[in-house]
């Protein structure tokens, strides 16, 4: 029961959904089909605490009758930290805590540029993941990185440090490549995927589970086109699962939250075909195949 395998998204700022109504979001999910949810739950080495100005209320961001509910409608539920690289073994141990107390089905590390930047941050990747995946073997982990690690065009160009994520990948059970398409439309998601995940093969040999754009900003519109396509392409490409970022942000433009619960499940029930029809379709393959009967026997 990998949750990475799954039709997911990430969901930032809870309060900022439904008000945090944890049966409310956990019905828009079921809703739209979602099968796992990333949930952000640290910050470093701390637990997540929305902008306390604008949600100030709130408090942790993760909450047990969230997790609850998502479980009974069956949605698998991811945590996730942003990764500083500053104090590695704190980030760990909000990692593990986290996991622990909420009986999470999985966790995402989110480094980015400032961890890139760290000293030694190869070194401080593989330390942290390593020291999560020690102390929750049976916890899929995945690690989010960068869409490009050279130029697309001119692939002699370094854009982000690869030996970052393959330190992570050596621990990680999962990578996420932010696909965040530049530009908008079909097109411009297709050459998202197609582009990036050559580049992670030379990374990892493990199952990428892409991150699909569902915000408008950073030099990307996100539309049902780009929704559409994005999905369809991934899975040409033979990836066993995806998520959006994010939440917060796709459910508030109709026509691509429309498009995103329109997009396929990964591991929705395969109908069940009764042996009359099963013979059936087997009969027309060896007709189609060339098949003309059994040969009369001597």
């Amino acid at each position: 029961m990998n949750p990475f395998f799954r039709k997911s998204t990430f969901l930032w700022n809870v309060p900022n959904v439904a008000n945090g109504d944890p049966h409310a979001i956990a019905d828009l999910l079921y809703q739209a089909k979602f099968e796992s949810v990333m949930i952000k739950a640290a910050d470093g080495p701390q637990i997540f605490v929305p902008n306390r100005t604008l949600f100030p209320n709130w408090g942790e961001n993760l909450k047990m009758e969230l997790v609850q509910a998502l479980h009974d409608r069956g949605i698998l539920v991811i945590g996730w930290g942003f990764n500083y690289g500053l104090n590695v073994i704190g980030e760990a141990s909000v990692a593990i805590s986290q996991v622990k107390r909420f009986g999470l089905d999985g966790w995402v590390f989110d480094a980015e540029s400032r961890f890139d930047a760290q000293p030694g941050a190869e070194s401080l990747a593989g330390r942290l993941a390593m020291t999560v995946k020690n102390a929750l073997p049976s916890t899929p982990i995945g690690a989010c990185g960068w869409s490009f690690y050279f130029n697309p065009s001119k692939p002699t160009i370094q854009w982000h440090p690869p030996a970052v994520m393959r330190a992570f990948m050596t621990y990680c059970d999962v990578g996420i490549p932010m696909q965040y398409w530049a530009g908008k439309g079909a097109a411009a998601a297709e050459f998202a995927v197609r582009n990036s995940l050559p580049q992670w093969r030379q990374i990892t040999n493990k199952p990428i589970i892409p991150a699909g754009r569902a915000y408008t900003g950073d030099g990307g519109t996100v539309d049902s086109a780009g929704v559409q396509a994005f999905a369809a392409e991934l899975i040409r490409q033979g990836c066993q699962g995806y998520t959006w970022w994010s939440l917060e942000h796709g459910v508030r433009i109709p026509e691509v939250w429309a498009a995103l619960g329109a997009s396929p499940q990964m591991n929705a029930p395969r109908p069940v075909v009764s042996i009359a029809e099963w013979a059936q379709q087997v009969d027309q393959y060896l007709v189609r195949q060339g098949y003309t009967g059994p040969k009369p026997t001597a």
